[in-house]
């Protein structure tokens, strides 16, 4: 990209923005709004209720639950012109109760840096002159976050002749961003995230909502700009198309979302779908709706031996088109049995001193022993000789 000397300067000399109270639209870190899993951005960033895979660590953090590997995951990001996006992250499941006591913990961590790519800069003499073109990083992001959830919750209730279960999943996270501006501004701020989810099993529903990225402000100069609060909420339904095999060999997954963005005061919508073959092959398919960069999104994964490969595209009309390419290894299983591990049990309350003083002083009563009938020796018994037993 090229800017004339008189833009950039203009750009360093303007004020700083109005507060977003004052003024609604303004909010820092964008790369906060971007989606980094090429899963998620396949189905058309439709993925509250879904997140069952890293993209939770994203979206809601309460579906790291979900995952009962080790998970690593890399996605690369080809954006406008010569923006790239590198995202990597991992997760745990835990081998503990947890907080509340109901086990299904785990533990993730993500990290994004994002390079928005290079702005040459011709200089002037005092006289008006040409003088030299100066090559500077146009700016770039740097998202560090941590999440952890658990299971809230677990309840059964009889719905037509079969046993159906609702789990109820909470998590958060926390993040650390910093961005810089053109290789003189810098600005970094710290935020948070909330999340909920639900999952029947037996009825393949499940339901999310989150509050993401309620923090500190993001300050170049003067005064800062908050973070892009955003309220989400999803619904998802799995539809197995195979019911004679236990996971289906071929299924469907629909997905729902609806986000608002609280400063920018704009509600968006998307719509997913995922078509999977043999628990391998997977076709993706997904569209936003009301919005300005984005529409329709394409993506298919391949699955195998713990190795997934996914891509994504989003149509992009205005500023070309956003490629992902994304790479998962999943390894060390741990089972349910051990994610269930309930908390150890405790003493509630400790006797009183004097109830123990009044337990030492008992003498122990001695039981008499019961006396065994002798067995009498059979006739067998009597003519076999010692040796033999």
């Amino acid at each position: 990209m090229r800017a004339p000397a008189a833009v950039l300067t203009l750009l360093a000399l303007l004020p700083a923005p109005a507060r977003a109270e004052e003024n609604p639209g303004v909010s820092a870190a964008p790369i906060l709004q971007m989606t980094p899993g090429a899963r998620a951005s396949g189905m058309g960033s439709a993925f509250t209720a879904v997140a069952d895979d890293l993209s939770a660590l994203h979206f809601n953090p309460a579906g790291l639950s979900n995952l009962d590997h080790r998970n690593v995951n890399f996605t690369y990001l080809k954006g406008f012109q010569d923006q790239s996006v590198e995202h990597i992250a991992a997760a745990t499941p835990l081998p503990f109760a947890g907080v509340i006591g109901n086990g299904y913990t785990t533990l993730a961590a993500g990290l994004t840096l994002a390079q928005n790519g290079k702005i040459e800069v011709n200089r002037t003499n005092a006289d008006g002159s040409f003088r030299d073109t100066r090559s500077l990083n146009a700016g770039g992001d740097l998202v560090a976050s941590v999440g952890f959830s658990e299971r809230a919750l677990e309840s059964t209730f009889e719905g037509k002749g079969r046993p159906v279960t609702l789990r109820h999943f909470i998590g958060v996270g926390a993040k650390y961003v910093r961005s810089t501006l053109a290789e003189q501004y810098s600005a970094s701020a710290w935020g948070g995230d909330l999340g909920y989810q639900l999952r029947c099993p037996e009825l393949g529903v499940s339901f999310g909502a989150a509050a993401q990225n309620f923090g500190t402000q993001m300050k170049f100069i003067e005064e800062g700009d908050p973070l892009p609060l955003t309220f989400r909420t999803g619904f998802a339904y799995f539809l197995p198309l195979d019911l004679l095999e236990t996971p289906p060999s071929q299924s469907v997954l629909f997905s729902l979302d609806g986000d608002y963005l609280y400063y920018e005061r704009t509600p968006h919508a998307n719509i997913g779908v995922e078509y999977s073959a043999m628990r391998m092959y997977h076709l993706r398919l997904g569209y936003q709706i009301h919005r300005d960069v984005a529409g329709l999104t394409f993506g298919f994964g391949l699955a195998w031996r713990g190795l997934g490969v996914d891509y994504a595209w989003a149509l992009n009309d205005a500023l070309g088109d956003i490629h992902r390419f994304g790479l998962t290894w999943r390894f060390g299983k741990v089972s349910a049995r051990t994610r269930e591990r309930p908390s150890r049990p405790y003493i509630e309350s400790m006797p009183e001193s004097e109830d123990l003083d009044e337990i030492e002083k008992k003498t122990p009563e001695l039981l008499d022993e019961p006396t065994k009938p002798r067995r009498r020796a059979s006739d067998y018994d009597k003519g076999a000789p010692g040796w033999i037993y």
